[in-house]
């Protein structure tokens, strides 16, 4: 059995450094040139290489383990590439250095019943190639010897053909990114549509690869992962929004610690809650504005104070304020924030008539509908 070394010409099929054609039939002649990817790294291995003197060479392990021979070779007229599986385990052939074969410090009987390959690993005469992302660079026998595994146990992987992986990239993406935009993408239903998309993208690589073919996930997973980085940063610059201090009303904190100070003087007071019911409302949202100048203008009293909670939702606190008076105060804060293009924001009073106090419990109720006064 030979290697045939298949020299590139620019422009041109390569050169057979050959023994004469006739000689193909009769011997196992293949040829050692393993294509590398665009990156410059070795995947996979060419089944067959055209020759400038029109003489089709087949790989050197597909030339070993020829038609009727024990081994795994499915088609013998395969032109694609074939993924070359570079995983460590049992079936990696090991590399044993012919000086110690020929000292006798290595036991013949190993290399009884296999297939042996012959070539160079000085790194002085012969480079080391890299192979995928993860693995060791090799020299090109040890290439040639996980082809020849792949093509013993019948494992030659075939990449999944281009239009089909593009078509397949664009529905996992497109069609996740579509659901995830349905009903508007409010709530979680966009990150959950994400990750379900990338779980389903790894688990169609991973069931295509049971099948001997290769999809590449990555461009799929990428667009997925962005997407889902984006939705992220923007769930992020969203809820800063909504936490941000609005100018002349008091922060959530300080709205606590006044309910805290009024409920421990066991003073009747009366919390109203305003609500935009924009989860994204700011303080160039026109209603969220008006209501701000509203609530300031009503917290005339020194004990009065108005708050912004975040997300489009207010809060007035009147100590000393009888809930129907303050279920007044509350109509009249709707009425006058509503305008012709806005619809009257949602309220809501909670009184409390200096007894323990449960105030702050009432900051995140929902308050929709008509106001009324709480006991």
């Amino acid at each position: 059995m030979l290697g045939v070394a298949l020299t590139p010409q620019p422009g041109k099929p390569p050169r057979a450094r050959v023994p004469p054609v006739e000689f193909a039939g009769a011997a196992r002649l293949g040829h050692v040139q393993l294509p590398p990817d665009r990156d410059g790294r070795i995947r996979g291995h060419l089944p067959h290489q055209l020759g400038d003197d029109g003489v089709r060479w087949p790989s050197l392990p597909l030339a070993l383990v020829k038609p009727g021979d024990a081994g795994g070779v499915r088609d013998w007229n395969a032109r694609d590439h074939w993924q070359i599986s570079y995983a460590r385990d049992a079936a990696t052939p090991p590399t044993l250095r012919a000086s110690e074969l020929m000292a006798g410090r290595i036991d013949v009987s190993q290399l009884q019943g296999r297939w042996v390959l012959v070539g160079l690993t000085d790194p002085s005469k012969q480079a080391r190639l890299p192979g995928p992302y993860g693995s060791d660079a090799l020299y090109p026998v040890e290439h040639e010897a996980r082809a020849l595994v792949a093509v013993l146990q019948g494992a030659t992987t075939r990449p999944v053909p281009t239009a089909a992986q593009v078509l397949l990239a664009l529905l996992l993406a497109g069609g996740t990114i579509s659901a995830g935009l349905g009903h508007g993408g409010r709530g979680r239903r966009m990150p959950l549509a994400l990750c379900a998309g990338l779980a389903a993208t790894l688990a169609l690589s991973a069931w295509l690869l049971g099948r001997q073919l290769w999809f590449a996930p990555g461009g799929a997973v990428v667009v997925l992962a962005v997407a889902l980085l984006a939705w992220a940063v923007s769930a992020v610059w969203r809820e800063l929004r909504a936490r941000r201090r609005v100018h002349g009303l008091a922060s959530r904190a300080g709205l606590e610690a006044a309910l805290h100070a009024v409920g421990t003087a066991g003073t009747p007071h009366a919390l109203l809650r305003v609500d935009t019911g924009n989860a994204a409302a700011g303080c160039d949202e026109v209603l969220a504005c008006r209501l701000a100048q509203l609530l300031r203008e009503r917290a005339r009293r020194p004990g009065d104070l108005a708050a912004h909670l975040g997300a489009g939702r207010f809060a007035l606190l009147l100590p000393g304020t009888p809930p129907l008076a303050a279920l007044r105060i509350l109509d009249d804060i709707r009425e006058q924030a509503a305008g012709p293009d806005l619809t009257p924001p949602d309220g809501h009073v909670h009184a409390c008539d200096g007894s323990p106090c449960t105030c702050a419990g009432t900051l995140d109720a929902p308050g929709r509908g008509a106001a009324q006064p709480s006991p």
